[in-house]
């Protein structure tokens, strides 16, 4: 890996330096497409593209962090400066580096996220912006659709592509809201309405497209992305709904009643949407909401409160579909379990591993992972040092790495020595283990043995 000082010299006067990175993530596989499938036995190719994933994710992470070592650094507000005014990162980019990592890989996205914004509060508005144009695109698929029922040409590639869009578009604006603070939550659901554009796609395009594409073609293999991109849309929906519930749970009794009546109006305003509301209620029944939203007090509105309840509620039969999507035989992730693999079911998200279900030797092919990871980003670290924190934050790479970039370490690492070299445990033989004796050693690897190792 190139020195500090050679990397933002390329970065900034070198234009077609991350042009690669840009590549890369624009037309990288997403999220959603089983990686599996498309190279299928060709393990070669597969441990190729999972490498420029892991490298394009360092460059990324490598941009945002401004101190790399005690002689290797910059100012937040000049990292800041170089970033956005030479549009190193821009959310587009942003956009792209979430469709590619998907939501296996959730808290990784939010530490960037939440690291960028830091870095240049200017990045929360263009993210705004960036939803804002999410929503747009919202009418434009109607109309797209709309010219292509009246088309009797190349009709199946176009389903494919408007289904493709659909997914990509639910995806990425579910992920964006997940990971977001609350302040952009409450802006979307404020500002933006979201909560309601939401609904109104779902119920006003999905089952005409899937009618559609289904009449066209009752096997076309995309008909089960648009089920996945119903998920995507619930989910997100849910988030922003879920911002207001926890905000009443965490209010003082003075601003219980406002934030009780922002939530009745939204549901109140989606309540008509029937479509949306089948499908919504299987996945997140309402009472339990409606429970917490009574805490609001004693002047709630009951009318409206009434009204929500009886809108929310469906009986069983009406619950199967019964709302325009055709129940055959394409996987319903509403109903069913398969699970959906995505294309970055790769090694930078499988950092959570249960100790109990492995062995010594998996347990640590894996640390050495979790490691190199680190390593990679931070070489003039120590492995010794390197294992310590991923001791303390549960073998999770990603925690680490993001500490380091915040400056948030626990304070109890302030006094270890990030040279701190890896000093293997001293496994005893078999034959000295049957003496049933313990073996001493003054040596444990701390400061005063490894100056006397290297001064002998």
């Amino acid at each position: 890996m190139i020195r500090f000082n050679i990397f933002w010299s390329h970065v900034v006067y070198d234009k077609d330096f991350l042009n690669p990175l840009l590549y890369f993530l624009q037309e990288s596989l997403p999220f959603y497409v089983s990686l599996k499938n498309i190279f299928e036995d060709n393990e070669t190719a597969l441990r190729l593209y999972e490498k420029v994933c892991r490298n394009g994710i360092v460059i990324v992470c490598r941009l945002i962090t401004n101190r790399e070592s005690e002689i290797e650094f910059m100012s937040k507000e000049k990292q800041a400066e170089i970033l956005y005014s030479n549009f190193i990162i821009s959310i587009p980019m942003i956009f792209d580096l979430v469709t590619l990592l998907g939501s296996n890989n959730k808290t990784l996205l939010q530490k960037i996220i939440e690291t960028l914004v830091k870095i240049e509060p200017k990045y929360l508005n263009d993210l705004k912006m960036g939803i804002k144009f999410i929503q747009s695109t919202f009418i434009k698929m109607r109309e797209q659709l709309k010219v292509i029922e009246t088309e009797n040409r190349d009709l199946d590639e176009k389903y494919e592509d408007i289904t493709l869009y659909l997914m990509n578009i639910a995806s990425t604006l579910n992920l964006i809201i997940d990971t977001a603070s609350n302040e952009l939550k409450t802006f979307c659901s404020r500002d933006f309405h979201l909560e309601q554009s939401i609904a109104s796609l779902y119920d006003n395009f999905i089952p005409i497209l899937y009618n559609l594409a289904y009449s066209f073609d009752p096997d076309a293999w995309f008909l089960t992305y648009i089920s996945y991109a119903r998920i995507e849309l619930i989910n997100c929906y849910r988030n922003l709904i879920n911002r207001g519930i926890s905000a009443i749970l965490n209010a003082g009794d003075k601003n219980r009643r406002k934030l009780a009546d922002e939530i009745l109006s939204i549901l109140t305003e989606c309540a008509g949407y029937k479509t949306f509301i089948i499908d919504y209620v299987q996945m997140y029944p309402i009472e339990m909401d409606l429970d917490i939203i009574t805490q609001g007090g004693k002047n709630i509105d009951k009318i409206k409160l009434n009204f929500v309840s009886d809108a929310y509620k469906i009986d069983q039969a009406a619950s199967k579909l019964s709302n325009g999507h055709h129940n055959n035989d394409i996987v319903d992730p509403l109903n069913g379990d398969e699970e959906f693999e995505g294309a970055c079911a790769l090694p930078v998200h499988q950092n959570e591993f249960s100790k109990a279900s492995m062995t010594t030797q998996n347990v640590e092919e894996v640390l050495q992972i979790e490691t190199s990871k680190i390593l990679e980003l931070f070489p003039h670290y120590g492995v010794g040092y390197i294992r310590r924190l991923l001791a303390y934050y549960n073998n999770n790479s990603e925690e680490v790495i993001s500490k380091i970039v915040e400056g948030n370490l626990d304070s109890s690492f302030n006094d270890c020595d990030i040279d701190e070299p890896y000093i293997p445990k001293d496994i005893p033989d078999k034959v000295f283990l049957a003496t049933g004796l313990e073996r001493s050693n003054i040596y444990d690897g701390d400061k005063r043995n490894r100056k006397l190792i290297t001064n002998f």
